[in-house]
Protein backbone atom coordinates (compact mmCIF):
# COMPACT_ATOMS: atom_id res chain seq x y z
CA UNK A 1 0.00 0.00 0.00
CA UNK A 2 2.77 2.56 0.78
CA UNK A 3 4.21 2.19 -2.75
CA UNK A 4 0.77 2.81 -4.29
CA UNK A 5 0.03 5.87 -2.14
CA UNK A 6 3.59 7.14 -2.66
CA UNK A 7 3.17 6.91 -6.44
CA UNK A 8 -0.14 8.78 -6.23
CA UNK A 9 1.46 11.47 -4.05
CA UNK A 10 4.36 11.88 -6.45
CA UNK A 11 1.97 12.20 -9.41
CA UNK A 12 -0.18 14.74 -7.59
CA UNK A 13 2.82 16.83 -6.55
CA UNK A 14 4.10 16.89 -10.15
CA UNK A 15 0.75 17.84 -11.72
CA UNK A 16 -0.82 20.17 -9.14
CA UNK A 17 -1.34 23.79 -10.04
CA UNK A 18 -0.52 26.73 -7.77
CA UNK A 19 -4.15 27.13 -6.67
CA UNK A 20 -4.53 23.47 -5.62
CA UNK A 21 -2.29 23.55 -2.56
CA UNK A 22 -0.95 20.63 -0.58
CA UNK A 23 -2.68 17.28 -0.32
CA UNK A 24 -1.53 14.54 2.05
CA UNK A 25 -2.41 11.31 0.26
CA UNK A 26 -0.94 9.20 3.06
CA UNK A 27 -3.68 10.50 5.37
CA UNK A 28 -6.26 10.09 2.57
CA UNK A 29 -5.20 6.46 2.07
CA UNK A 30 -5.46 5.78 5.79
CA UNK A 31 -8.98 7.22 6.13
CA UNK A 32 -10.42 6.05 2.80
CA UNK A 33 -8.65 2.82 1.89
CA UNK A 34 -7.60 1.31 5.21
CA UNK A 35 -10.82 1.63 7.22
CA UNK A 36 -13.97 -0.45 7.44
CA UNK A 37 -17.48 0.74 6.65
CA UNK A 38 -19.21 3.96 5.83
CA UNK A 39 -20.63 6.89 7.72
CA UNK A 40 -24.31 7.72 7.95
CA UNK A 41 -24.54 11.32 6.79
CA UNK A 42 -27.49 13.51 7.68
CA UNK A 43 -28.46 17.17 7.52
CA UNK A 44 -29.71 19.03 10.56
CA UNK A 45 -31.00 22.57 10.50
CA UNK A 46 -33.02 25.21 12.28
CA UNK A 47 -35.29 27.71 10.57
CA UNK A 48 -37.23 30.87 11.22
CA UNK A 49 -39.91 32.21 8.89
CA UNK A 50 -38.98 29.68 6.19
CA UNK A 51 -35.26 30.55 6.13
CA UNK A 52 -32.32 28.58 7.46
CA UNK A 53 -30.86 29.86 10.74
CA UNK A 54 -28.29 27.06 10.86
CA UNK A 55 -27.40 24.03 8.77
CA UNK A 56 -24.98 21.24 9.58
CA UNK A 57 -23.89 17.88 8.28
CA UNK A 58 -23.51 15.09 10.86
CA UNK A 59 -21.41 11.97 10.29
CA UNK A 60 -22.18 8.91 12.39
CA UNK A 61 -20.42 5.56 11.94
CA UNK A 62 -22.81 3.18 10.21
CA UNK A 63 -23.39 -0.32 11.59
CA UNK A 64 -20.10 -2.27 11.84
CA UNK A 65 -18.09 0.73 10.63
CA UNK A 66 -15.04 2.15 12.30
CA UNK A 67 -15.50 5.47 14.08
CA UNK A 68 -13.90 7.60 11.42
CA UNK A 69 -14.97 10.93 10.01
CA UNK A 70 -13.99 11.53 6.40
CA UNK A 71 -13.39 14.81 4.64
CA UNK A 72 -15.19 14.95 1.32
CA UNK A 73 -16.91 17.28 -1.12
CA UNK A 74 -20.53 16.91 -2.18
CA UNK A 75 -23.23 18.90 -3.92
CA UNK A 76 -26.55 19.44 -2.14
CA UNK A 77 -29.79 19.75 -4.11
CA UNK A 78 -32.69 21.91 -2.92
CA UNK A 79 -36.06 20.82 -4.34
CA UNK A 80 -39.60 22.19 -4.42
CA UNK A 81 -42.75 20.34 -3.35
CA UNK A 82 -43.04 18.74 -6.81
CA UNK A 83 -39.54 17.29 -6.57
CA UNK A 84 -38.14 19.76 -9.10
CA UNK A 85 -34.60 20.99 -8.51
CA UNK A 86 -34.54 24.63 -7.42
CA UNK A 87 -30.83 25.01 -6.73
CA UNK A 88 -27.65 23.02 -6.37
CA UNK A 89 -25.28 24.19 -3.65
CA UNK A 90 -21.99 23.12 -5.17
CA UNK A 91 -18.71 21.96 -3.68
CA UNK A 92 -19.90 21.66 -0.09
CA UNK A 93 -16.90 20.68 2.03
CA UNK A 94 -17.62 18.13 4.75
CA UNK A 95 -14.84 18.24 7.33
CA UNK A 96 -13.30 15.16 8.97
CA UNK A 97 -15.43 15.90 12.04
CA UNK A 98 -18.68 14.60 13.48
CA UNK A 99 -20.38 17.93 12.66
CA UNK A 100 -19.68 20.40 9.88
CA UNK A 101 -21.48 23.75 10.06
CA UNK A 102 -22.38 25.15 6.64
CA UNK A 103 -22.66 28.94 6.79
CA UNK A 104 -23.60 29.22 3.09
CA UNK A 105 -27.13 27.99 3.92
CA UNK A 106 -27.94 30.66 6.52
CA UNK A 107 -30.62 32.98 5.14
CA UNK A 108 -31.59 30.72 2.24
CA UNK A 109 -35.23 29.70 1.81
CA UNK A 110 -35.91 26.28 3.29
CA UNK A 111 -36.97 24.02 0.39
CA UNK A 112 -39.54 21.22 0.49
CA UNK A 113 -36.79 18.62 0.03
CA UNK A 114 -33.03 18.42 0.52
CA UNK A 115 -30.90 15.86 -1.28
CA UNK A 116 -27.43 15.40 0.14
CA UNK A 117 -24.91 14.05 -2.36
CA UNK A 118 -27.08 15.38 -5.18
CA UNK A 119 -24.60 14.48 -7.92
CA UNK A 120 -23.35 11.27 -6.27
CA UNK A 121 -19.82 12.50 -5.60
CA UNK A 122 -19.77 11.42 -1.97
CA UNK A 123 -19.19 8.15 -0.20
CA UNK A 124 -21.44 7.19 2.65
CA UNK A 125 -24.97 6.32 3.64
CA UNK A 126 -26.80 9.60 2.89
CA UNK A 127 -30.11 9.77 4.77
CA UNK A 128 -33.17 11.76 3.70
CA UNK A 129 -35.30 13.52 6.31
CA UNK A 130 -39.02 12.67 6.48
CA UNK A 131 -40.18 15.70 4.50
CA UNK A 132 -37.70 15.02 1.68
CA UNK A 133 -38.66 11.34 1.62
CA UNK A 134 -42.34 12.28 1.17
CA UNK A 135 -41.54 14.67 -1.70
CA UNK A 136 -39.41 12.13 -3.58
CA UNK A 137 -41.79 9.23 -2.97
CA UNK A 138 -44.65 11.33 -4.36
CA UNK A 139 -42.50 12.28 -7.36
CA UNK A 140 -41.66 8.61 -8.00
CA UNK A 141 -45.30 7.60 -7.81
CA UNK A 142 -46.05 10.01 -10.68
CA UNK A 143 -43.47 8.52 -13.02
Amino acid sequence: MPDFIGALQEGYNEKKTADQGELDLTEWGRTWLQTVGTSEITAEYTQTDGKFDSFLIRQTPHKYAEKIFRKQTINIGLYDEQGVLLETVERVEIEALEKTLLAQFVGKEVPSAILLNNDDWGFGHFVLDEASTRVFEERLSQI
